[in-house]
């Protein structure tokens, strides 16, 4: 049934679909005779099922808890703002806009809140990405939401310095502790220490929004992104959700912790990117992908190392997630720290560039839904002499 309609597909989870359908067959088939059951009945249950979506699918305003910066004190030190469908704001505006007074008001603002202020407050989480989710039943609206925070997070992850945005996150997903306590014992001395994990330390909110400000372009483009992920209608819907896919496996990366497993992610948001589908065909991928944005054949020296050329650079970013994933170099043993500083470059870049390719290429005249027709369309417009700002700086 979920595999003849888009709807319940991108409606419904699995199970919960599954759950829905078993229900509706007891209702209609218990104690009935196997061979008694007709083609009028399965139409029956096809029904019953439909009026059970019908029922269920109403639009919802998730609100879901974000890590961003430190604030001041309770209060916001940057400006609300949004990215495509996901409006990001201080918990305090969101509270303050609700002006519940009295008893009865407080009562319910507790019984509605409560669980997830104490939630932020253990993790000193103070931003909410709130983004309106309609055509699916509750279990997957709320994954449709936490997934498009999730993207609209890489947004800011494209235009802050990594240093600060890494581990920006919603606190049910891939998120750190606020900061560490370490101690150690070396001979009869005793050490410890405090190490902060949580994002933007030591950004302060004007800066947030300078950059925020400066980056309108790349901002508005990844809301494009995640409206199609959320909404749909684009013309190149495979695009899109590569995309989408490919950003999420990037804000993985950040986030992790090991070198290794998060040049294996890196790596992957790149193959998913340009739809490599294999290791070996990811080398050749990407070279197209730096041909189409940049010119560079793969045998030119990279700009900062004359003596490696382009495809070495290439093996030597795609090569590891093999190796890592194979056994060939041991995940926790090997010394990965260089090879993920030149993935979270490349992914980074080539997530900035693509997104906007795809705002121009998505408007052109019948563009064709595939990842080799896309690099193609990049690079004739490259040759053709089209422009497309690509600066570096939120690359550290």
């Amino acid at each position: 049934m979920a595999e003849d309609s888009p709807e319940y597909h991108r409606g419904a989870r699995y199970r919960t679909l599954t759950e829905a359908i078993l229900n509706a067959s007891m209702e209609k088939f218990t104690g009935r005779a196997p061979d008694s059951i007709a083609t009028a009945d399965l139409a029956a249950l096809k029904a019953a099922v439909q009026e059970w979506f019908k029922q269920n699918v109403v639009p919802r305003c998730y609100v879901v808890p974000c890590s961003l910066m430190p604030d001041l004190g309770g209060f916001p030190n940057a400006r609300p703002f949004t990215i495509g469908p996901v409006a990001f704001r201080h918990i305090s505006n969101l509270l303050n806009a609700r002006n519940s007074t009295g008893p009865e008001g407080r009562m319910l603002d507790e019984i509605s809140y409560g669980p997830l202020l104490r939630a932020m407050n253990e993790r000193h989480a103070t931003w909410v990405g709130e983004v309106e989710i309609d055509g699916c039943e509750e279990t997957r609206a709320s994954e449709i939401a936490d997934l498009a925070v999730d993207i609209a997070l890489v947004g800011i992850q494209l235009v802050v310095p990594r240093n600060y945005s890494r581990n920006m996150a919603r606190i049910t997903g891939r998120t750190s502790p606020p900061f560490v306590g370490s101690v150690y014992r070396a001979g009869s001395q005793t050490h410890g220490g405090m190490h902060w994990l949580i994002p933007g330390h030591g950004l302060s909110g004007g800066a947030f929004d300078e950059m925020m400000s400066k980056e309108v372009d790349i901002i508005r483009s990844v809301g494009g992104r995640v409206e199609a992920y959320v909404r749909g209608g684009s013309k190149v819907p495979k695009l899109e959700q590569a995309w989408c896919d490919a950003a999420y496996w990037f804000h993985e990366g950040l986030a992790e912790t090991l070198d290794s497993i998060a040049v294996a992610k890196l790596e992957t948001a790149i193959e998913v990117l340009l739809g490599a589908e294999s290791s070996s065909k990811s080398e050749k991928r990407l070279c197209e992908a730096l041909h189409a944005f940049h010119g560079v054949n793969e045998n030119d020296p990279i700009a900062t190392e004359p003596s490696v050329s382009i495809k070495q650079y290439v093996k030597g970013i795609v090569g590891p997630r093999s190796r890592f994933l194979h056994g060939t170099w041991s995940t926790l043993g090997e010394n990965a720290e260089a090879t993920r500083a030149d993935a979270e470059a490349l992914s980074w870049g080539l997530l900035r560039l693509s997104s906007l390719a795809l705002d121009r290429y998505g408007a052109s005249n019948s563009p064709v839904d595939s990842a080799t027709a896309f690099l193609d369309w990049i690079n004739a417009e490259r040759e053709s002499g089209v422009q497309v700002s690509y600066t570096n700086a939120a690359a550290t």
